[in-house]
Order: structure tokens, then sequence, then C-alpha cells
């Protein structure tokens, strides 16, 4: 469904930059980018009433424990509609520097978020019920959006020198730090009943506020206080659990450890004049991911091992919110990362062969 008042996305652009030239061959570069929804998009399901209930402790959310559904005969009612509440903002700056013996060098680094109530798809439905939120999702608040930039540095050199009459060398060197991306820290199922997919979790305060539930898995019989002890550790050392305790994870919230990766080039250039004209042959040679190539462990980018660590949501006798650590290889889930290899992640080697006749 489309409300009746809703009006194609719009936003609000403010940028300002300088560049400047300091200690006479230097040129310092800075920008700084804002934007704001006018009319942004948001969804609601008409079709889901008020919560009913709450959960009882620490993590105190709504709950719908009488059905989530207004007419027991429709599914769902997403609405399209609009919101002003999105923003993003980038703030970057460069060094750069050609000096007259054929070297040239760049340094640049960038940092931005951006924030916003869904990240719309392509389909109303799955925007709504996969939107993380850890209360109303009708009212979901705002969280970092998937687009959230983060960090990224890079350094870039490159020296060039016609030794010879008839041909000239480059080396090119690229080393670049970026952040892989973000990711929400949410429950396997549907917590609190309101037919949504993605409840973000209640990063506990300290054990005494956790109530896992006993389970087999394997054979293998798993304690709340096994448990307990587990997640404790696996919130120590997972660098967002562990700084954001006592509130509720945000969306987009996790940022992935950032991938540092260098590239080499050297370009080989013969040339010569014919008719006229300069006939120039380009032979080059590139290793990308060079640091891998040096270090498998190296260049490598990493994931989370699971963006769902706490599964089989439910609720006790007192109203007290229960939950099951996910079991992973064998045993109790203990780390965040893992590395996540793929085609980029690995050293690969090119060759380009180019003759330029013009």
């Amino acid at each position: 469904l489309t409300d009746s008042d809703f009006k194609f996305p719009q936003v609000w652009r403010t940028n300002i930059a300088v560049d400047q030239r300091i200690f006479g061959d230097w040129t310092v570069t800075g920008e700084f980018v804002y934007s704001r929804d006018v009319n942004g998009v948001s969804y609601h399901n008409a079709n889901l009433p008020a919560a009913n209930t709450a959960f009882v402790g620490a993590d105190n959310r709504p709950r719908w424990s009488s059905g989530n559904r207004i007419h027991s005969n429709v599914s769902s009612a997403i609405v399209l509609g609009n919101n002003n509440e999105g923003s993003s903002w980038t703030a970057s700056g460069s060094l750069e520097r050609a000096f007259r013996n054929g070297l040239w060098f760049k340094g640049a680094y960038a940092y931005g978020e951006t924030r916003n109530t869904v990240n719309p798809g392509s389909i109303a439905s799955g925007s709504y019920f996969n939107n993380a939120s850890a209360g109303d999702p009708n009212n979901p608040g705002v969280g970092f959006g998937s687009s959230t930039l983060g960090h990224r540095v890079f350094a870039a050199a490159t020296y060039s020198n016609e030794w010879l009459p008839f041909g000239g060398t480059t080396i090119s060197v690229f080393w670049e730090g970026v952040t892989r991306g973000t990711a929400s820290y949410t429950f396997n199922g549907d917590m609190n009943g309101d037919g949504a997919r993605a409840d973000l979790l209640y990063i506990h305060r300290d054990m005494s506020e956790m109530n896992f539930a006993q389970f087999t898995s394997g054979g293998v019989t798993y304690t709340p206080a096994q448990q307990a002890q587990a997640w404790e550790a696996y919130i120590q050392q997972d660098p967002y659990l562990s700084k954001h305790r006592g509130e509720y994870a945000v969306r987009n919230g996790v940022r992935l450890p950032m991938v540092f990766r260098m590239d080499l080039g050297v370009q080989q250039d013969l040339f010569t004049n014919l008719g006229g004209r300069r006939h120039t042959l380009k032979f080059r040679f590139d290793i990308l991911n060079l640091n891998n190539l040096i270090s498998s462990s190296s260049g490598i980018g990493q994931g989370l091992v699971t963006s769902q660590p706490l599964t089989n949501p439910g609720v006790d006798a007192q109203g007290r919110s229960t939950y099951r650590l996910r079991v992973e290889n064998g045993q109790l889930l203990n780390t965040s990362f893992r590395d996540t290899p793929g085609v980029g992640d690995l050293w690969r080697m090119q060759f380009t062969l180019k003759y330029l006749f013009n």
C-alpha cells in the first residue's frame, strides 16, 4: 500500500571544500558533505496492533503475546510513507605533490556515516520484515545505514623516468585500508512476537541479567550457567558488544575489521616515431594484494561468524526473555570474526600489453 500523501524521495545536500597549496609544491584538500532526508522512505504495517505487554527484567522491550494481526485474515498491510529522519555525512582530506624528478605522491583519509530508519529495497515486505529493530517495528528508530562508509585511508606513489631515448619505466604503489562493511546483532527468530524477523539483541550488563535456557545439541547438554559464562567471554572479546553493555544493539552498528592491502605495478614503455606519428608499446605487470603474496594471513577480510549468536528466543513463567547460545562446530560460540577469503582477498598477478599509434 502507498500513503495518499507519499512524496518521492528528496534530499538536502550541503558541500564545502578547499584546495590549498602549502610550502610551494604541496596541495592540501579538505571536503565535507552533509545530506539530510527531506522526504525519506518509511514503512509500517497497518495490520500490526499495539503491543499488549512487555518483557520483565533488564530487557523490557514490548511484546505481542496475543497475536500480531488486527485482522486475522490479512497477513500484513505494509504501507509506503515518508519521514525526514535520515542523514549522512562524509569528511575527507588529502595531501598531494608532484616532484620534479618524476615522483608523484598522494595520501588521503575519509570517514563517513549514514543514518536512517530503514534501507529501502525493491520489495516492501522484505524491507519491513528484515529491518532490524529493538522494539516496535512500526517505529524502528534511527540506526546506521548499510551504505555507511566508515574509515578509508590510502597512499599512492608513482615514479616515472624515460631512461632511454626510446623507452621509459613507471613504478606504481597503491596502499589502502578500508572498513569491510557493517552488520547487526539480532536474535535468530521472532523474539517479541511482532512478526518481524530481525529483533536486535539486548547486550547484557553482566551475568546477573542473563537468562539462558538449558538445551541439548549433538548429545551434549548445555546448562544456563555454562552458556552464561561462554556469552560473558564472547561479549568481552567482541569490540562492539563490550563497548555497549546495558544497551540494545544498533542496526548496522557493528563495523567489520578494516582490511589493508597493497598493489604494485611496473610499466615499461618502448616508443619510436614512424610516419610522423609516435608508436608506443606498453608492457605492464601488476601484483594485486601484494601483502597476501608475502604472507598468506595478510590482506584477507574478516566477517562475523554469525550475526545471530542467540537463538530460540522465548519467555519464561516470570515474563523474562529466554534464549540459547549458538553452537558452532560442536562447541558454544567463542569468537566473533573469521577470515572470509574471496577472489579479492587473495593475491593476483596480471599482465597487460598495449600498442598505441596516434
